[in-house]
């Protein structure tokens, strides 16, 4: 059957509470959301590949594959042959070894648009416009960064405070007496300062230095009450005027760096102004590239957004920082979700498409940042949940902004999926598989007594530096693995890798019956653990590689023990499994569908998976499958599941009629 679809938009949203999205939207909260689920279709148990994190999720997403089968097995990646020790963040799409809806579109002549889509950069595909890609927003690089060594880069630089009082990394304010000014504005006090621009976290050496001249003007003797931020000694080079809490407008300067000269956007905050200037503090937001990487080249630089910022990181290092405050940095993710959306604008009225493919990646940040805050599970303080609760519905709410203006450019024959990748927790039980494996003298660290009890704390292990490891390590001795003694090691969120000769590079263990029980000794050590202050039992499972093919995972990709863990421990997402949950927390995806031959108003219980997104919009659309796609069609969000099956018998009775009416000579028969 031909359904009268014309066009397809992938909205996703990372790390999202699905079942608190619905209940905003079911209290009109959410009023974009809650039109599309009136007129669509709301699933309650969508479930997301393990480990439950983004790179291998939106992978996942895109090719209708399981991390086994594209490759993309974790937030970072390992090369098969590599140091144990030796892996990057997984953004580099050309690692994925699945085709992705997009490409197979592409051979049916459809076109597509990929916009901050994770783990999409560097690829080519015909027929494609690809923004960003290389990290989880727009200017953040995490393609060549390693995660302990920074975790992303900002291009074209970060973000930078100015401050009279010391803050952590800002940049000291020292005021004089103005001297050498022209055009000063007529005013009963003022006073001056030079303010010089540190380029933090850039993606290429910035070469050339830049300060501005700041004004401190009090107008009418009743204390200071605004700055002009000047690019000379003149004040009619002043490029903004600013009071306390005030924004300036977006403003582009040209920096030269390694790569060459970029022009960056940004924006300016006056934090505070104290009357008598003993306080002040100046925000100025990363340096954001608006020519960064796209493919084709150069179509980044063609979009205009009048308010919106393409920021890196969206405020939560400045926030952690205690630069700002949380106002702040509110309006932080509000520039971001309008540079999206008017990118999305831009793209969809000047660029061929047929499919639209989208991620925004705020949810994921403030559940790690505030999940314990907002939980009563966690925080018996209602005032300090009813507050962060606040917050999650307001970056709810500028995302359901963004979608209506995005929603805008379709039409009655547009299918509109919400979709994403794993869900979310607060942070629960101390967990620490790393030392498991070293209590049980699987992993030996250099200098360290096997008969002492292995104690850890937030000191990072160097040798194994994945941030979700949590492999923390205390008495003050080396921090270095001994390859020599160390038969198997934790890597990245849910592997144990066993130290294998003729594979790892410095492998110990045998193959075959060594190898084997190694294998066994990890999954009793991990099975047998019990958490001495709770009672309970961390492992939800612990499988062999060639098991773990039963949850998506296998390969040379993975490790050779693949292991989950349940909703009472760990981090907010990544080892804990997909169906864990505490408290307001849940790792369940999200999933909607809306548009032509898609039931309204259902809410389908049957379980199912972000991997049958893709197969679905196929069988809706007629596309081509992706060539490695594995899911399967959601027949019970279609409005007649057994369209095409009727449409077949219908052909097939046509047949009959024609070939009789034709005879077995093959001549019509009047």
């Amino acid at each position: 059957m031909a359904y009268d679809v014309s066009k397809v938009m992938v909205l996703g949203i990372d790390g999202p509470l699905a079942h608190r999205v619905y209940q905003f939207a079911q209290e009109g909260k959410l009023p974009t959301i809650k039109s599309l689920i009136d007129n669509g279709v709301w699933t309650t148990n969508c479930l997301v590949p393990h480990p439950t994190i983004t790179p291998p999720n939106w992978t996942s997403i895109a090719t209708g594959a399981w991390p086994g089968t594209h490759g993309i097995t974790c937030f970072n990646f390992h090369n098969p042959g590599d140091d144990l020790h030796v892996v990057h963040q997984a953004f580099d799409g050309r690692e994925s070894q699945a085709e992705a809806l997009w490409s197979s579109a592409a051979r049916a002549g459809k076109r597509s648009i990929v916009l901050n889509w994770p783990t999409s950069w560097g690829i080519e595909p015909e027929n494609t416009t690809v923004i960003g890609g290389y990290g989880v927003s727009m200017n953040e690089w995490r393609v060549t960064v390693l995660e302990h060594k920074g975790n992303y880069a900002a291009d074209v630089a970060d973000d930078q405070l100015f401050s009279i009082e010391p803050y952590p990394f800002a940049s000291g304010i020292e005021l004089r007496s103005p001297a050498g000014w022209r055009n000063l504005p007529p005013a009963k006090r003022m006073l001056e300062a030079e303010l010089n621009l540190v380029y933090r976290r850039p993606t290429a050496p910035v070469t050339e230095d830049k300060a501005w001249q700041m004004l401190l003007v009090d107008d009418d003797g009743k204390g200071f009450g605004r700055v002009l931020l000047c690019r000379e000694k003149d004040a009619e080079t002043a490029f903004a005027s600013l009071q306390p809490k005030e924004w300036s407008e977006n403003l582009y300067d040209d920096f030269a760096n390694a790569e060459g000269v970029k022009k960056a956007v940004y924006r300016v905050k006056l934090l505070e102004l104290a009357k008598d200037a003993s306080r002040l503090r100046l925000y100025v937001t990363p340096l954001c590239n608006t020519s960064g990487w796209s493919y084709p080249a150069g179509v980044m630089g063609e979009i205009q957004s009048q308010q919106g910022l393409p920021i890196p990181y969206s405020g939560f290092g400045a926030l952690k920082l205690d630069w700002i405050d949380l106002d702040t940095f509110m309006e932080l993710d509000e520039f971001q979700h309008i540079y999206l959306a008017d990118a999305t604008t831009y793209l969809l009225r000047n660029k061929p498409w047929d499919l639209f493919f989208i991620h925004y990646h705020m949810p994921d940040w403030i559940y790690h940042v505030f999940a314990n805050k907002m939980d009563p599970a966690t925080n018996n303080n209602a005032e300090e949940v009813a507050l962060y609760q606040d917050v999650e519905l307001k970056v709810y709410q500028s995302i359901d902004r963004a979608f209506a203006q995005t929603l805008r450019e379709a039409d009655a024959s547009t299918l509109v999926a919400i979709v994403s990748d794993h869900g979310g927790k607060a942070t629960t039980g101390t967990f620490h598989p790393a030392k498991i494996l070293t209590e049980a003298g699987l992993t030996v660290f250099k200098d360290v007594v096997a008969t002492e009890p292995v104690t850890f704390s937030k000191y990072e292990v160097s040798d194994l530096f994945d941030r979700t490891m949590m492999g923390w390590f205390k008495q003050g001795q080396s921090k270095t693995v001994d390859w020599s003694k160390t038969r198997a090691v934790m890597q990245r969120s849910c592997y144990v890798y066993v130290n294998l000769k003729g594979r790892d590079p410095q492998g110990i263990v045998e193959p075959g019956a060594e190898y084997e029980e190694v294998r066994d000794e990890i999954i009793k050590a991990l099975y047998d653990f019990t958490d001495p202050e709770t009672g309970k039992k961390p492992i939800t499972f612990a499988l062999r590689k060639e098991d773990a093919r039963m949850i998506g995972l296998h390969g040379d990709r993975v490790g050779d023990i693949v292991f989950g863990f349940g909703g009472h421990f760990g981090r907010q997402h990544g080892g804990p499994v997909t169906t864990a949950e505490y408290g307001i927390g849940s790792l369940k995806g999200l999933l909607a569908l809306s548009g032509p031959g898609v039931k309204r108003g259902a809410v389908i219980e049957r379980t199912c998976c972000i991997v049958d997104l893709v197969p679905t919009i196929c069988y809706l659309t007629g596309l081509p499958v992706p060539r490695d796609a594995e899911g399967s069609v959601i027949y019970q969000a279609l409005e007649d599941p057994e369209a095409k099956t009727k449409e077949l018998e219908g052909l097939k009775r046509a047949y009959e009629r024609m070939k009789k009416a034709y005879g077995e000579t093959g001549t019509l028969i009047c």
